[in-house]
Protein backbone atom coordinates (compact mmCIF):
# COMPACT_ATOMS: atom_id res chain seq x y z
CA UNK A 1 0.00 0.00 0.00
CA UNK A 2 1.12 3.39 -0.55
CA UNK A 3 1.94 5.87 2.24
CA UNK A 4 0.62 9.10 1.27
CA UNK A 5 2.78 11.08 3.85
CA UNK A 6 5.31 10.50 2.16
CA UNK A 7 4.83 8.90 -1.38
CA UNK A 8 6.24 5.26 -0.04
CA UNK A 9 4.69 1.75 -1.23
CA UNK A 10 5.32 -0.74 1.29
CA UNK A 11 3.87 -4.28 1.82
CA UNK A 12 3.66 -5.95 4.87
CA UNK A 13 5.46 -9.49 4.68
CA UNK A 14 7.21 -12.23 6.76
CA UNK A 15 10.36 -13.79 6.63
CA UNK A 16 10.36 -17.68 5.93
CA UNK A 17 11.71 -19.52 8.79
CA UNK A 18 12.01 -16.97 11.15
CA UNK A 19 8.61 -16.19 12.06
CA UNK A 20 8.81 -12.93 12.07
CA UNK A 21 6.15 -9.79 10.05
CA UNK A 22 7.16 -6.57 9.26
CA UNK A 23 6.79 -3.85 6.68
CA UNK A 24 8.93 -3.57 3.29
CA UNK A 25 9.27 -0.37 1.35
CA UNK A 26 8.80 -1.60 -2.26
CA UNK A 27 9.84 1.70 -4.07
CA UNK A 28 10.49 5.33 -3.18
CA UNK A 29 8.16 8.37 -3.78
CA UNK A 30 10.47 9.13 -6.81
CA UNK A 31 9.58 5.51 -8.79
CA UNK A 32 12.98 3.95 -7.31
CA UNK A 33 12.15 -0.14 -7.08
CA UNK A 34 13.95 -1.37 -3.67
CA UNK A 35 12.02 -4.89 -4.13
CA UNK A 36 11.45 -6.92 -7.09
CA UNK A 37 8.80 -10.12 -6.71
CA UNK A 38 9.98 -13.25 -7.18
CA UNK A 39 8.35 -15.69 -9.08
CA UNK A 40 9.19 -19.40 -10.38
CA UNK A 41 9.71 -17.68 -13.59
CA UNK A 42 12.21 -14.95 -13.03
CA UNK A 43 13.99 -17.38 -11.28
CA UNK A 44 13.97 -19.61 -14.33
CA UNK A 45 15.46 -16.64 -16.31
CA UNK A 46 17.61 -15.41 -14.11
CA UNK A 47 19.52 -19.12 -14.03
CA UNK A 48 18.42 -19.84 -18.14
CA UNK A 49 19.82 -16.62 -19.60
CA UNK A 50 23.42 -17.12 -18.80
CA UNK A 51 23.34 -20.61 -19.71
CA UNK A 52 21.79 -19.78 -23.69
CA UNK A 53 24.26 -16.53 -24.13
CA UNK A 54 27.57 -18.85 -22.84
CA UNK A 55 26.33 -21.56 -25.13
CA UNK A 56 26.09 -19.09 -27.80
CA UNK A 57 29.18 -17.73 -27.41
CA UNK A 58 30.83 -21.13 -27.83
CA UNK A 59 28.76 -22.00 -31.22
CA UNK A 60 29.97 -18.53 -32.20
CA UNK A 61 33.84 -19.31 -31.30
CA UNK A 62 33.24 -22.70 -32.97
CA UNK A 63 32.12 -20.94 -36.13
CA UNK A 64 34.88 -18.46 -36.43
CA UNK A 65 37.26 -21.18 -35.95
CA UNK A 66 35.86 -22.78 -38.82
CA UNK A 67 36.32 -20.23 -40.84
CA UNK A 68 39.37 -19.17 -39.94
CA UNK A 69 40.18 -22.68 -40.75
CA UNK A 70 38.71 -23.37 -44.27
CA UNK A 71 40.29 -19.85 -45.80
CA UNK A 72 43.96 -21.30 -44.62
CA UNK A 73 43.14 -24.48 -46.62
CA UNK A 74 41.84 -23.21 -49.71
CA UNK A 75 45.08 -23.22 -51.21
CA UNK A 76 45.57 -26.42 -50.75
CA UNK A 77 46.37 -28.67 -53.36
CA UNK A 78 43.47 -30.44 -54.50
CA UNK A 79 45.09 -33.89 -54.60
CA UNK A 80 46.15 -33.32 -50.94
CA UNK A 81 45.10 -34.67 -47.68
CA UNK A 82 44.65 -31.15 -46.81
CA UNK A 83 41.94 -30.83 -49.70
CA UNK A 84 40.18 -34.39 -47.94
CA UNK A 85 39.77 -32.43 -44.76
CA UNK A 86 39.02 -28.83 -46.09
CA UNK A 87 36.00 -31.05 -47.70
CA UNK A 88 35.30 -32.36 -44.44
CA UNK A 89 35.67 -28.98 -42.43
CA UNK A 90 32.84 -27.24 -45.12
CA UNK A 91 30.62 -30.23 -44.15
CA UNK A 92 31.16 -29.98 -39.70
CA UNK A 93 30.72 -26.22 -40.94
CA UNK A 94 27.67 -26.70 -42.10
CA UNK A 95 25.99 -28.71 -39.39
CA UNK A 96 27.72 -25.46 -37.26
CA UNK A 97 25.86 -23.03 -38.98
CA UNK A 98 22.45 -24.89 -38.74
CA UNK A 99 23.06 -25.00 -34.97
CA UNK A 100 24.06 -21.59 -34.62
CA UNK A 101 20.33 -20.57 -36.36
CA UNK A 102 18.62 -23.00 -34.20
CA UNK A 103 20.13 -21.30 -31.20
CA UNK A 104 19.31 -17.65 -32.33
CA UNK A 105 16.03 -18.42 -33.20
CA UNK A 106 15.67 -20.18 -29.26
CA UNK A 107 17.47 -16.80 -28.32
CA UNK A 108 14.46 -14.90 -29.56
CA UNK A 109 11.73 -17.29 -28.18
CA UNK A 110 13.34 -16.90 -24.78
CA UNK A 111 13.18 -13.27 -24.77
CA UNK A 112 9.97 -12.77 -26.97
CA UNK A 113 8.29 -15.22 -23.60
CA UNK A 114 10.61 -13.13 -21.10
CA UNK A 115 8.44 -9.96 -22.53
CA UNK A 116 5.07 -11.10 -22.78
CA UNK A 117 5.13 -12.67 -19.54
CA UNK A 118 4.22 -10.02 -17.40
CA UNK A 119 1.39 -9.15 -19.91
CA UNK A 120 0.29 -13.11 -19.50
CA UNK A 121 0.63 -13.32 -16.16
CA UNK A 122 -1.28 -9.83 -15.52
CA UNK A 123 -4.30 -11.12 -17.73
CA UNK A 124 -4.45 -14.42 -15.46
CA UNK A 125 -4.82 -12.07 -12.38
CA UNK A 126 -7.52 -9.51 -13.99
CA UNK A 127 -9.65 -12.84 -15.28
CA UNK A 128 -9.63 -13.77 -11.35
CA UNK A 129 -11.17 -10.33 -11.11
CA UNK A 130 -13.21 -10.72 -13.78
CA UNK A 131 -15.00 -13.58 -12.34
CA UNK A 132 -14.68 -12.81 -8.94
CA UNK A 133 -17.03 -9.23 -10.34
CA UNK A 134 -19.28 -11.51 -12.40
CA UNK A 135 -19.89 -13.45 -9.75
CA UNK A 136 -20.73 -10.45 -7.46
CA UNK A 137 -22.69 -9.08 -10.69
CA UNK A 138 -25.03 -12.10 -10.79
CA UNK A 139 -25.64 -12.13 -7.15
CA UNK A 140 -27.01 -8.40 -7.74
CA UNK A 141 -28.95 -8.92 -10.63
CA UNK A 142 -30.08 -12.55 -10.10
CA UNK A 143 -33.47 -12.41 -8.18
CA UNK A 144 -34.32 -9.98 -10.88
CA UNK A 145 -33.18 -12.14 -13.98
CA UNK A 146 -35.52 -14.82 -12.08
CA UNK A 147 -38.72 -12.24 -11.67
CA UNK A 148 -37.89 -11.33 -15.58
CA UNK A 149 -38.08 -15.14 -16.29
CA UNK A 150 -41.24 -15.72 -14.63
CA UNK A 151 -42.87 -11.95 -16.03
CA UNK A 152 -42.40 -13.46 -19.59
CA UNK A 153 -43.72 -16.85 -18.79
CA UNK A 154 -46.76 -15.47 -17.26
CA UNK A 155 -47.37 -12.89 -20.37
CA UNK A 156 -46.86 -16.40 -23.17
CA UNK A 157 -49.54 -17.79 -21.07
CA UNK A 158 -51.73 -14.84 -21.33
CA UNK A 159 -51.21 -13.93 -24.98
CA UNK A 160 -52.13 -18.03 -25.63
CA UNK A 161 -55.11 -17.37 -24.09
CA UNK A 162 -56.60 -14.56 -25.30
CA UNK A 163 -55.41 -16.16 -29.08
CA UNK A 164 -58.18 -17.84 -29.54
CA UNK A 165 -60.69 -15.08 -29.88
CA UNK A 166 -58.07 -13.05 -31.40
CA UNK A 167 -58.17 -14.66 -34.64
CA UNK A 168 -62.01 -14.74 -34.71
CA UNK A 169 -64.11 -12.74 -36.97
CA UNK A 170 -67.25 -10.72 -35.51
CA UNK A 171 -69.54 -13.40 -36.38
CA UNK A 172 -67.46 -16.11 -35.21
CA UNK A 173 -67.19 -14.46 -31.49
CA UNK A 174 -70.89 -14.44 -31.41
CA UNK A 175 -71.22 -18.10 -31.79
CA UNK A 176 -67.88 -18.46 -29.98
CA UNK A 177 -69.04 -21.28 -27.64
CA UNK A 178 -67.14 -20.22 -24.14
CA UNK A 179 -66.15 -16.41 -24.77
CA UNK A 180 -66.51 -16.20 -20.47
CA UNK A 181 -64.12 -18.70 -19.74
CA UNK A 182 -61.55 -17.39 -22.38
CA UNK A 183 -62.02 -14.06 -21.04
CA UNK A 184 -61.80 -15.23 -17.44
CA UNK A 185 -58.72 -16.81 -18.39
CA UNK A 186 -57.02 -14.19 -19.83
CA UNK A 187 -57.93 -11.91 -16.51
CA UNK A 188 -55.79 -14.41 -14.27
CA UNK A 189 -53.30 -13.90 -16.43
CA UNK A 190 -53.46 -10.35 -16.19
CA UNK A 191 -53.41 -10.25 -12.69
CA UNK A 192 -50.66 -12.59 -12.63
CA UNK A 193 -48.32 -10.40 -14.88
CA UNK A 194 -49.50 -7.70 -12.73
CA UNK A 195 -48.23 -9.12 -9.49
CA UNK A 196 -45.13 -10.21 -11.17
CA UNK A 197 -44.47 -7.31 -12.58
CA UNK A 198 -44.57 -5.27 -8.77
CA UNK A 199 -42.18 -7.89 -7.74
CA UNK A 200 -39.56 -6.91 -10.61
CA UNK A 201 -40.14 -3.38 -9.33
CA UNK A 202 -39.80 -4.12 -5.66
CA UNK A 203 -36.48 -6.68 -6.51
CA UNK A 204 -34.68 -4.04 -8.80
CA UNK A 205 -35.47 -1.05 -6.50
CA UNK A 206 -34.13 -3.06 -3.35
CA UNK A 207 -30.84 -4.30 -5.44
CA UNK A 208 -29.78 -0.93 -6.54
CA UNK A 209 -30.04 0.32 -2.74
CA UNK A 210 -27.60 -2.11 -1.86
Amino acid sequence: QKDESNGLTRIECTAVGLDKTGWVTLSGNQGTRFVEPITSFSVFVKEMEPQVETVHKSIGQAANWFATKAKELQSAPKDSPLATARTDLQKLRGKVSVTQDGLSKLRGKFQLAKRDFPKKEAAVRNAHVLRKEQKEADAISGPAKEKLAALEEAMAAMTEAAKTMQTLSAEEVLSFASPLTTLEACENQFKVVSKLLEEMKTVTKEQQEK
